[in-house]
Parts: structure tokens; sequence; C-alpha cells
């Protein structure tokens, strides 16, 4: 399978690290799919990757063993627990095969195909008698082969859902066998004035796909959540909304090109990407000392990407970290740890860390990276006072702060520094 595409997207749900993959049909590519991956991108808030499969030249059992690597690599890579998946026309089938013979449910969620034959496409039998043996999709798609059959019998299994959209419309692939069977996990959504390829174009189409993405699966409950001590890293571009009202379409473009750095070294060093909100960044790490290194390796990448920059274009990020017990719901990580590393990102200087004494006493003696004592500060919302450790790792020198000490309490020894 080819490289994929990743588009990340801001959040706004509570599933916003399950990403949504999407797979084109038959004869085509992924290009077909931007306007649907950019409407969910905004409206839905997940991750929207569009992955390549054969064009119909390949088994579509072989397609799908290569989309389930796929989403086993990711979710390793990640540190994922489910994906959902959307396929357009012969797309579907892969997704559905996915869903209900090689994933059972496993990683896979909620299944939503486009004008997909789940009965056979009718056009499919003349293809077969046209291209012969060139191409094995195209006769697993007509009414009455194996694979349809080997679906029909396949339930799909608890805590998935499989959604089919058909068209009322559609000359390629009627309602009628565009429709899921009548099983338990399954369900048919009919729109009379769709045709084949406006599940391509229609934003009123994506607004159905969103809403069947956003509900989830009927049957999936919430699990009480649970509470695991952890290194969160908070990471947030300074003057933002300035950049954005100079040249907004840049701003956006720079803000996308430095946010994949930032998830890349969170993957590198062994981290997990929790949320990507606006102009921001949460990840967490089970090692403090890699969650420390994730971060000066992302504040010297940013610095090389901005030297390529117009002075005026380019964007820095302040990044905190804290390590404490959090909350964890699913794939969501919440609490007073959380809101604490967030006020902690606050204080650093742009292109600088700052950490907690909960993070310093884990990495004392592990890292050179040289940290100031800047003592104890008051921080909103927060009810006790917290001492911070800076380490000026990149960025414009002279928007450096000085550090805001409460005098409350001093500390007798001067800047420390964390030796090998």
């Amino acid at each position: 399978m080819a490289r994929a595409s990743t588009s990340p997207s801001p959040d706004a749900s509570a599933d916003a690290t399950r990403p949504v993959l999407l797979l084109h049909g038959f004869a085509s590519s992924p290009r077909v799919l931007g306007p649907l991956q950019r409407f969910l991108r905004r409206r839905l808030g997940r991750d929207v990757i569009r992955v390549p499969i054969s064009p119909g030249l390949q088994c579509l059992r072989e397609s799908a063993q290569e989309l389930h690597a796929f989403v086993e690599e990711l979710s390793r890579d990640r540190g994922l627990r489910f994906v959902d998946v959307v396929g357009h026309s012969m797309g579907g089938l892969v997704a559905a095969y996915l869903l209900k013979k090689l994933d059972r449910g496993s990683r896979v969620r909620t299944v939503v195909t486009l004008g997909t034959p789940h009965g056979g496409a009718p056009l499919a039998g003349t293809g077969a008698r046209l291209l012969g043996g060139l191409s094995p999709a195209v006769r697993q798609m007509r009414a009455g082969s194996d694979l349809l059959g080997e679906l029909e019998e396949l339930a799909t299994p608890p805590g998935s859902e499989l959604v089919a959209l058909a068209g009322g419309r559609d000359r390629l692939v009627p309602a009628g066998v565009a429709a899921a069977s009548d099983a338990p996990r399954q369900r048919t959504v009919v729109l009379e004035r769709a045709g084949h390829t406006c599940f391509l174009l229609d934003r009123s189409i994506f607004a159905v796909v969103r809403a069947a993405l956003a509900a989830g699966p009927a049957g999936a409950g919430r699990r009480r959540p649970r509470r695991r001590t952890t290194t969160v890293l908070c990471a947030d571009a300074v003057a933002y909304a300035r950049h954005m009202a100079d040249e907004e379409l840049v701003t956006h473009r720079v803000l996308s090109a430095h946010r994949e750095l930032l998830r890349a070294e969170v993957v590198r060093h062994g981290g997990r990407v929790v949320d990507a909100v606006g102009d921001g960044l949460l990840a967490e790490f089970a090692c403090p000392v890699a969650a420390v290194r994730s971060a000066e390796a992302m504040q010297l990448r940013i610095e090389r990407a901005n030297r390529a920059l117009h002075a005026r274009r380019r964007l820095h990020f302040r990044i905190g970290l804290h390590r404490a017990s959090v909350l964890c719901d699913g794939e969501r990580i919440s609490g007073h740890g959380v809101n604490l590393a967030a006020r902690v990102e606050g204080l650093a200087a742009p292109g600088g860390v700052a950490v907690t004494d909960a993070v310093r006493m884990q990495i004392e003696g592990r890292l050179s990276l040289p940290f100031e004592d800047w003592g104890t500060h008051r921080l909103k919302n927060i009810p006790a006072p917290v001492g911070i450790h800076h380490a000026a790792v990149a960025g414009p020198r002279h928007l450096r702060p000085l550090p805001r000490v409460d005098r409350t309490r001093r500390r007798e020894r001067g800047p420390s520094r964390a030796a090998v």
C-alpha cells in the first residue's frame, strides 16, 4: 500500500484522537476524496487520512489485508485504540471486509459506505466479461460473487457499526444494491437526490457522514474513567492570533507544517498525541526523560524550519511539561495534571521548555539540557504554588521573559544543570 496522506485537524469531539480513514472507489484515486477530507477535518475534529488502495486490478481481499496492516501500524505508532473508515463505492467493500472478517471490532468502530454495491453492481457483470482476468475486483463486485456472499454471512461485530448511504438517483449503484442487509449493527440511509458522484462533492451528504461518525456505534457504551501516572506535554504557538490576522492562509499552512514536525517527534520518542486543538498540541509520555528529549527536539526542528521563512511568518512555540496522575477516558486524558501542564506552558519563553518540580526530579542527572531554576509561581486556578524550571532551547532570545518568582519561597541554589 502506498503512503497515506495525513491531515491534522482541530478537536471538536470527545474522540479527537480516533482518526477517519477514507477509501476511494474503482478506477479512482485518493485525490477525489479531498472535499470530504477537508469537510470532516473542520466539522468533525479528527485526523482524516486518505488511504490509497488498488484502483481495481487487485483482489479486494488483498486490499483489505493491506488496509488491516496499515491500521495496525497506525495504531501502534500513534498509540490509538480505534479508527473509523469511510469507503466510496468499491472502497466500501474493502472497509466492510476489514471490519467483519479481519478486524472483527478490534480497532474499527464505525464503517460508513457511500454508494457501495453490497448487493452487487449491475455494471460489474458486463465489466467482468470485458476485462476477463485483468480485474479480480470487478468479478467480486458482481451479484452472487463469493466475496459478496461471504460478507452477507459475516456479522458486524459487537461494539461496531456499519452505516450504508445509498443514493436515490445513483445509476451505477442503485439504492437497492447499495443498502446493507437487515442485520444487527447495520443500517441503511437512503439519500433520495444523491447520485454516485454526489457522495464525493455534496456537502449535505458530507454532513450525514459526519453525523454517523460523531454518533458512533449504538452499542458502544462508555467505561468508567481510570487513573494513571503520565508525563503531560502541552505545546502552543506564540502570537498565533496576530499571525492569523496578518496572513491567515500563510499562517494556517505554516502551523500545519510545524505541527506535523511536533507530531513526528512525539511518535519518535515513544509518546502519544492526545489532542490537537487550534494552535496547540497535547501529548503524553510514559517516560519523563523521553518527554523532555521530545520537547527539546521539537524546538530544534521548529527553529530549523523557521530559518526557511520570512521573519514575520515564523511561528515559535512554548512547551510545558508536568508529571501527575490523570483521568483516562478511552483515548482522552483530563484532570488537574493536564490543566497544570497547560498553565506551565504559558510560562515558557518562545522556543523554550518549562517543566515542574515533578518532572525535574525525574530527569535529574539523566539529561544534559541546562535548566534554570525559576522558583515558585502562583498559576491561575491552581491552588498551590508550583516550582518551575526552564530551558532556553531555541527561538528569539529578546522575547524571553524574566522569571516571575513567588517571593514567599526562595531557593538558595542557583541555576541547576542535569548532567549526563
